[in-house]
């Protein structure tokens, strides 16, 4: 008896500490900043500008902007809008979970990261580097379109 008690409180403190770990990599943990994932699977990437736990970004599969609130790895409570981005576009809110970053890869690109959006100096960037550049600029956007 006494074996399996000992056995289970193994497997709890093991369970805690693969959750705590999670926790503590989760977008929710990490400092204000700008940060870039990528789906591993499909042709799919998220570009934000985080601050506390509010959430500016960029749905790049979609080229949708968003506006919403951080649990964990999610994107929760958040409002999108499609292009064009004007003043009279037509905002979808959704209630509960958005978008689950842990189905995603975050990219450690000091240019997201780090820089603001300025533009790289590359002699010949690749489609990756070009298309990121897109997704900064149009972040911008985002960013402008949601301060109004």
């Amino acid at each position: 008896m006494m074996g399996a008690v000992r056995q289970l409180s193994t497997a709890v403190l093991v369970a805690l500490a693969v959750v705590s770990h999670h926790e503590a990599n989760s977008l929710e943990s990490l400092p204000p900043g700008t940060y870039y994932y990528e789906h591993p699977s499909r042709s799919a990437s998220v570009l934000l500008r985080k601050a506390g736990r509010s959430v500016i970004g960029l749905d790049s599969q979609e080229q949708a902007c968003f506006r919403g609130f951080i649990e964990g790895d999610r994107i929760v409570n958040a409002t999108r809008v499609d292009p064009p981005y004007q003043p009279d576009s037509r905002l979808e809110h959704r209630d509960g979970i958005m978008l689950n970053l842990a189905e995603y890869q975050r990219v450690e690109d000091s240019i997201a990261a780090n820089a603001p959006f300025a533009a790289t100096i590359a002699p010949r960037p690749s489609l990756e580097e070009h298309m990121r550049q897109v997704d900064r600029e149009t972040l911008q956007t985002c960013i402008q379109f949601f301060s109004h």
